[in-house]
């Protein structure tokens, strides 16, 4: 059966997002699926969606045309998958929809095609603040138009724990990774103890309930000097949680560090005794959720703290769990659990090994293709 993993947006190199989507769509053609990958890529300035092994397949164009082609032209790959007889197609659906989209599905469902929508994070509402006016009124198109998936949609694939998203049954999935690109931590003796959080900041990373722990730590004489290390850029958020710093002089005890990869990266991990994962999901009124950052921790072998309600870490002795909600970080507290903590890092890798692969996961998947058609 010929297949087809649409992701409708550029891939980056160095993005864990990117990294995710290709993981994915390899594990699928590791399990043995007919599959090709779908993206969208920027061709002599002019956004394209380009098929692997087949190229530019159709042209959205360039400024305010491209971006609008994203909800409306479906032309091109519409023809790519009928005349190529495709008949089975995964959608990494980024919250476009449109009734040009709706139209796209409705002529799949037509034609036999069997469609699964992978929806990363769920609730999604809570992300996105629309400012403009074309921007709300997007967001109107789009609560109004996804009531109606259930028609076309054979699938939702989601990493949140309901059996049902808007009238479709679900497949329950985790992040996984590839093992084999992550690095174990080498642990290297250091002062202090270290705190590092990797991530393209948003509001709801929450690393400003962190950096509210560690004005309140240093409000008093401490022995133990504590060290946070910010890996990563992000946007007017980000800047905030820099300003805060600097207001309440923790410019000595938090650095930022900027984007690092490969040997850089690694060499911080191994100089840190435990990461930040999301500390503020609640903040887009997400409390489940399966966060790929948790998972690239644990197969590097690192103790980390998150927020949210994880079926995959949480009770885990290698995992320290906060309230969700608005309180500082208690560093102390912290400080108590990194002492209390002597699992070597390969020991923390083991506990996900067999599970938390892509290939495990996406065999999920391949098991209700089958069963779908």
């Amino acid at each position: 059966m010929k297949a087809l993993y649409i992701a409708f947006q550029p891939l980056q190199d160095g993005s864990g997002i990117s990294k995710k989507i290709y993981a994915q769509y390899f594990a699928l053609k590791e399990l043995g699926l007919d599959i090709e990958f779908c993206c969208q890529k920027t061709d002599n300035g002019r956004l394209c969606y380009v098929v692997d092994g087949t190229g530019i397949i159709d042209i959205l164009g360039s400024g305010l045309k491209a971006h609008m082609g994203l909800y409306c032209r479906y032309a091109g790959l519409r023809k790519y998958i009928l005349e190529n007889h495709v008949r089975f197609v995964y959608i990494r659906y980024i919250q476009i929809a449109t009734p040009f989209f709706l139209s796209f599905l409705k002529i799949l469902r037509k034609n036999g095609v069997i469609v699964f929508l992978e929806i990363p994070t769920f609730p999604y509402d809570g992300e996105y603040k629309a400012h403009s006016f074309l921007k709300k009124m997007q967001q109107r198109v789009e609560k109004k138009c996804r009531t109606y998936f259930y028609k076309y949609v054979d699938r939702v694939v989601t990493y949140s724990n309901d059996l049902s998203i808007f009238g479709i049954p679900t497949i329950r999935i985790s992040n996984g990774l590839d093992m084999a690109q992550i690095p174990l931590r080498n642990p290297v003796p250091h002062q202090g103890v270290n705190l590092i959080c990797v991530a393209m900041f948003k509001r709801w990373h929450g690393i400003d309930r962190l950096v509210e722990g560690l004005r309140q730590y240093y409000s008093s004489r401490q022995d133990t000097k504590v060290y946070l290390r910010i890996i990563g850029n992000g946007n007017s958020y980000f800047q905030s949680v820099k300003d805060l710093v600097s207001n309440y002089s923790l410019d000595e005890y938090v650095t930022f560090e900027g984007i690092k990869t490969g040997k850089d990266l690694d060499a911080l991990f191994d100089d840190s005794d435990l990461a930040i994962g999301c500390l503020a999901c609640h903040r887009k009124n997400v409390y489940e959720v399966r966060s790929l950052k948790n998972v690239e921790y644990a197969a590097r072998g690192i103790p980390f703290i998150y927020s949210e309600c994880n079926d995959d870490f949480d009770g885990r002795n290698y995992v320290y769990k906060i309230v969700a909600d608005e309180s500082p970080v208690h560093v102390g507290a912290l400080l108590h659990f990194i002492a209390d903590n002597h699992l070597s890092p390969l020991s923390i890798r083991k506990t996900i090994e067999s599970d938390l692969s892509w290939v495990g996961q996406m065999e999920k998947v391949c098991m209700f293709i089958k069963r779908d058609t």
